[in-house]
């Protein structure tokens, strides 16, 4: 595993925690937000009693995360 694979997952993930806490906070399940890698939205989704964090770009940067 490449060390700036493994720098991007983790600059994903600090990202993504902070989409979910957002979400959260203002107790909604569906949101989308500027995507820091290009010119797309990140579209993200709370799903389930625990509140799990599907998450993806539809830019060209191909970015996504499950929780």
């Amino acid at each position: 595993m490449s060390d700036d694979w493994s720098s991007r997952a983790m600059q994903t993930l600090k990202y993504a925690m902070a989409m979910k806490r957002n979400m959260q906070k203002k107790n909604i399940t569906r949101a989308k937000a500027k995507c820091p890698y290009c010119d797309g939205y990140w579209h993200g989704r709370l799903a389930g009693p625990k509140q799990h964090l599907h998450m993806g770009c539809d830019g060209n940067c191909g970015a996504m995360m499950m929780e």
